[in-house]
């Protein structure tokens, strides 16, 4: 299946015209590279790219400085684990090497190494996530699909694709809750089992990581339904006892909304607003807040 005309459709021109572009420069070098995950899915589903996340089979660190001289390319910003975005174009594009990855305890964060795409494709949390599509020229649009992921895309369900999977990263607990949600897709039914039996390691994650998942999912549209999910699971209880229920988080941002709270920390005050004095200081340096909210 070929996805060239879902290209030309959905992306906009000058997103079009980076991914090409970027096609050509590793076609050049001798690079594999494929358009990867959230971007591939949301073409497949006909919704507008906001993010072009491409995995390449080397690391993007040693190759941009290799690119053609008449591209100005920006680099963003580089991370750890062999990612790093771009300016191209005015679009900003995630490069990451293709890899593997281990989890040397449960909830902690992976040991990576370079690997096959193929490898990077079954290392990825949800099947509807390990889609992926050519971007070099013999095989540009193809669509890969190891995984059964455009099966599960077109029964709108949410799969895993191995047993370990929560345990070895419990926010994508919240992560399959937020795209269940976002999507309108449900939890497959082992994927619910598994997701139940991974709540006992949520406790384990950093409370940077814990922040970062529960603003997320404030970002998100439709963020009452992703809180009552979250409630429907006691995820927020398995993370800490004195955590809100996602029932009284929805009033309380709406109170603070009508009172002309700032936004971009009004989610924040109602969910430490919602907790208990005696325990407020603990949920404060459990999700290391610092000093503002104490």
């Amino acid at each position: 299946m070929n996805i060239e005309n879902l290209l030309k459709k959905t992306l906009s021109s000058s997103q079009y015209q980076a991914i090409n572009i970027l096609g050509e420069q590793f076609d050049r070098l001798g690079i594999r590279a494929f358009l990867v995950g959230g971007t591939v899915r949301d073409l497949l589903l006909g919704n507008s790219i906001t993010d072009i996340d491409i995995v390449l089979e080397s690391n993007p660190h040693h190759v941009i400085d290799k690119f053609d001289v008449k591209y100005e390319i920006e680099i963003v910003s580089y991370s750890q684990f062999g990612t790093c975005k771009i300016n191209l174009l005015g679009q900003i594009i995630d490069l990451a090497m293709a890899r593997k990855e281990k989890y040397p305890f449960p909830g902690d964060l992976p040991v990576v190494e370079q690997a096959s795409f193929e490898d990077d494709l079954a290392r990825r949390d949800f099947s509807i996530n390990a889609l992926a599509a050519g971007i070099n020229r013999s095989d540009w649009g193809e669509l890969i699909d190891f995984h059964d992921g455009l099966a599960d895309l077109t029964s709108k369900r949410i799969r895993v694709l191995h047993c370990e999977s929560f345990e070895d990263d419990p926010t994508r607990i919240f992560r399959g809750l937020r795209y269940s949600a976002r999507l309108g897709f449900d939890l497959e039914n082992k994927t619910k089992g598994l997701l139940i039996a991974g709540l006992e390691f949520l406790p384990l994650l950093s409370g940077v990581r814990v922040t970062s998942e529960i603003r997320k999912v404030f970002s998100e549209e439709n963020s009452a339904t992703i809180l009552n999910a979250l409630d429907q699971y006691k995820v927020m209880k398995y993370v800490h006892e004195g955590f809100p229920s996602g029932s009284d988080l929805i009033k309380r941002r709406e109170l603070l909304g009508s009172l002309g709270i700032d936004s971009n920390n009004r989610d924040l005050y109602a969910f430490i607003s919602l907790i208990s004095p005696t325990q407020r200081q603990n949920v404060i340096v459990r999700m290391n807040l610092g000093n503002e909210f104490l």
